[in-house]
């Protein structure tokens, strides 16, 4: 089961729901990505769980356009919009399968 938590930027009010690095569900394996152009943090699929894991693994790449330059993010990183160090919000978690 995976986990969504919500994170904050104290700077300029930023705010995604997001894993915040690597996280599994029941079929699909995801990660937290930023996008340069879009400026905000996404979960995107990463691969296959088991007994799925024979399916061809997706492409790494933005959900809004797959011309958009992204990079992998982690839980403590900074804001995409602001560069300031995005806080996670402990009272908002959502549980994913």
């Amino acid at each position: 089961m995976g986990t969504l938590y919500q994170f904050d930027c104290p700077a300029c009010h930023y705010s995604a729901e997001v894993s915040g690095g690597d996280d599994a569900g029941m079929e699909m394996l995801t990660t937290t990505i930023v996008c340069s152009e879009c400026q905000r943090l996404f979960d995107v699929p990463t691969g296959w769980s088991e007994p799925f894991a024979s399916k061809k693994p997706p492409q790494l790449r933005c959900p809004k356009s797959k011309t958009h330059h992204i990079g992998k993010w982690q839980a403590g990183g900074l804001c995409p919009k602001c560069g300031a160090t995005m806080q996670k919000n402990a009272a908002n978690i959502v549980c994913w399968d």
